[in-house]
Order: C-alpha cells, then structure tokens, then sequence
C-alpha cells in the first residue's frame, strides 16, 4: 500500500507569553491549531507517518519540550499515528546552548586549574550529551514504551523499514547538528562522516534520509558544509537518494542530477514562525509504486489570507509527482575509491563505459584524504 506522510519541520515552540514579552509566533493566533488539523482531515489522505524535521523547540530547554510533548501528542491523537510512526530529528534550535556554553566553561576551568591546555571555543561542538541533554530526555521519555533512544554522538541514530507495494525503503533519520554550538562560528550543519560511514550497511538497500539542515552546499548556516567533500559519496554509495528537511523555511521539491546520480530533496516552510520571509507550510508527502517505480507525490499547503482570514490552502499549482529509481548505475560499482588507489594496474585498465564514475571517486578520494601537499590542480573526468 501507499504511505502518507505529514511533513512539518521549525515549530520553534516556547513560552510565548510572558510577563517580560509576547513573542510573534503563528501558535499565539486564534485557532491556528485547529485549522492546521481541520484542514488536514478535509484533505481526506489518511496519515501513516509524521516527519518533523528539527526545530522542535526555540531554545532546547526542558520547558519548551513539555509544550513540544503535549504538541505531538495531540497530533497522535487527532491523527490516530502510533508514536513509533512519529519519527523525529534535532535541528540547531533543539541544541542547548546554555548547558553547551556552562559544559564548556567548565572545561576551561579545569584546564585552568590544572595546568593544561585551554580548550578553544571552536571545540565546544563536542560536548554532545550536554547539549542535548534536554532533546534526549523529552525524545527518549516520548518514545518510553516503545524502546527508541537518543544517541547524541551518532550520525545515524534510527531507521525504519517502510514498505511501499513490495518496494523497501529504509529511512534513515540523520543528526546534523554535530558541530553546532552557542559559538557563533558553529551555526551551521555537519554530519560526522566516520561514524556515519560504520554505521551504514548493506549497500544493495535503497533508502531516504529525514534530517534538519540543507544535503547541498547553499550558505553557511543552512547547508551541511562537509556535504561535497564527504557525506555526498556515502549517500551515493549507499543509496540514500530521497532526502526530507527543514531549516530554510520554504516549501521545494528539487530533483537534482549530478552525471548519472539523481537525488530527490523535499523541503518544508516552518509551522510556526511568524516573520516576513518565512514561508508557514506543510506538506503531505503519498510514496506509492508505479511501474514497479518509486514515486513520491508532494502537496504543499500554506498559511495565507484567504477571504479576509488566515487559513491553510492547497497550493495546486505546486502539487508534484516524482518518480525516483533505485536501479544500480555506473555510480553503483562496487569499487571504492581507497581499492582504486591501492591499486597499482589501475592506469591499465580499460573501463569506456565507467571512465566518469572513476575519475568522480578518485576525485573525492583525493579531496577526502587530502592527498595532495600544496598547491592546486585542474580536474577534467
């Protein structure tokens, strides 16, 4: 059978009022969230699976997520979605940075006091279990009855099997928030590339990847900066040709073609954010099997005014269908670039129908290892 899934991403839920302030938020609006689910049961698609992509919360502190909890679970509720099927990864604004800036501070502390080196601010990405301390105990506490964890050090910390008419996708929910901290240096994504690379296995499987921060390099805040020097080959190694995100705020559906790769990238607005250049949408995402093909359909639905009131409306003219093949290509060879380097014949080999392929990996392998010492060079597949 088919599967449809509810796409939200950047709900940025705090305290909104206070005594200090009123932030500007959609959720302050009267019956903002009774519209959002109106509107998604007149649409008549029953929903298998809830995706939020990041941005749960605004600060990552422990108030924040009882409202996230009590969110989500009314989204279960009216939706009738186990919390097994409610599948969720961090974004940037449900790291910590207070517990990450006291963690820190006390690391210099004690190297102060103990006559070592002092740690640098641009480390302090790595107190992991500090940061996430707060999305770790409302992740592993939502999810307690059904034993799924959070692993703040992991590149890949859950996957699901999902079965569309026979056709198997292995989702695969991706930390990309490994190097964020409250150093201003540190605002931007990155996906650990070794830990990644041992926890993936089996490359005949094919699969899609849900996380919170943009597969391309775009800008320096909402890309994965390591995406074109590391996780790009790992995702074409093993199949991860579907990617589900937030961050940027607006709603796209992107196929890209890079030689004989193809990935398909799908974006959402934020829920919740109220300011000018942000987009409120949300998408309902249909995998269903075609000609023995996966495709994935999108609708988009925005908040806008609409007969003199904000409301949710389709955007047909944004409704799209997306055929996506897993079929192994040139780029499928079971050749790794550090068996291509080590070895010594590979200038008498003949490969007319591959040359492309090899001269890609050998590329990112020299960029990967570095494996030049000065200078630059001119590259021409």
């Amino acid at each position: 059978m088919s599967k449809n899934i509810l796409h939200i991403s950047d709900l940025h839920l705090e305290l909104f009022k206070t005594k200090e302030k009123q932030i500007k938020s959609r959720f302050n609006e009267t019956n903002f969230e009774l519209k959002f689910i109106d509107r998604i049961k007149e649409s008549r698609d029953k929903i298998d699976y809830i995706f939020l992509t990041g941005d749960l919360s605004n600060s990552g502190n422990s108030e924040e997520y009882d409202l996230v909890t009590s969110y989500i679970n009314r989204l279960s509720k009216e939706f009738s979605v186990e919390r097994k099927n409610i599948v969720i990864c961090p974004g940037n604004h449900d790291v910590n940075w207070v517990n990450n800036r006291i963690a820190f501070t006390e690391s210099v502390l004690k190297a102060l006091t103990s006559g070592k080196i002092e740690p640098k601010e641009s480390d302090a990405f790595g107190f992991h279990e500090e940061k996430f301390k707060d999305f770790k105990t409302f992740y592993d506490t939502f999810y307690s009855d059904t034993g799924i964890t959070f692993n703040p050090t992991a590149s890949l910390f859950r996957e699901i099997s999902l079965d569309i008419d026979g056709l198997n996708i292995q989702l695969c929910c991706l930390n990309s928030c490994y190097k964020e901290s409250f150093s201003d240096s540190s605002h931007y994504g990155f996906i650990h590339y070794e830990d990644l690379a041992k926890s993936l296995k089996n490359e005949s499987l094919s699969r899609m990847a849900l996380l919170h921060h943009i597969p391309i390099v775009l800008n320096s805040t909402r890309s994965i900066s390591n995406w074109d020097e590391e996780i790009k080959y790992l995702c074409n190694k093993y199949k991860i040709k579907i990617f589900v995100f937030g961050h940027q705020h607006k709603s796209q559906a992107t196929k890209i073609t890079e030689g004989k790769k193809e990935y398909v990238e799908l974006s959402v607005g934020s829920l919740g954010k109220h300011e000018i250049d942000v987009e409120n949408t949300f998408n309902i995402l249909t995998l269903s099997k075609k000609n023995g093909i996966l495709h994935i359909e999108k609708k988009p639905y925005q908040y806008i005014l609409h007969e003199g009131e904000n409301n949710w409306q389709l955007l047909s003219d944004k409704v799209e269908s997306i055929p996506v093949t897993y079929n192994s290509t040139i780029d499928d060879l079971r050749i790794t670039p550090k068996e291509l380097l080590n070895d010594k014949k590979i200038i008498k080999y003949k490969f007319p129908d591959v040359i492309e392929s090899f001269s890609i990996r050998l590329l990112e392998t020299v960029k990967v290892q570095k494996l030049f010492s000065s200078g630059h060079f001119h590259w021409n597949p």
